[in-house]
């Protein structure tokens, strides 16, 4: 088993999970693929290439993007994992 965690941009966040959906289709679903999928909304510091993507946080006191910090566990158990 492994454990993922990535930080994905607002925009891919939904590409990314059905990707991932689909490869645990493909893995041949449980015991293999994907599980524990947990999505979680940051900010981050950043630099930013589009200055619209971008707000001031009066928490934080700097500007901030938002993005989606992404955990899951993928099961790698047997010959059918499709993960490397």
């Amino acid at each position: 088993m492994k454990e993922i965690k990535a930080f994905i941009h607002w925009q891919r966040i939904a590409a990314v999970i059905g990707a991932l959906k689909a490869a645990h289709v493909e893995a041949g679903g449980p015991p293999h693929g994907v599980r524990n999928i947990s999505v979680t909304s940051v900010q981050s510091l950043l630099p930013v290439l589009d200055s619209r993507e971008q707000h001031y946080s009066m928490d934080l006191a700097e500007p901030v993007i938002q993005e989606y910090k992404l955990e899951l566990l993928w099961t790698t158990r047997g010959p059918r994992s499709s993960f490397r």
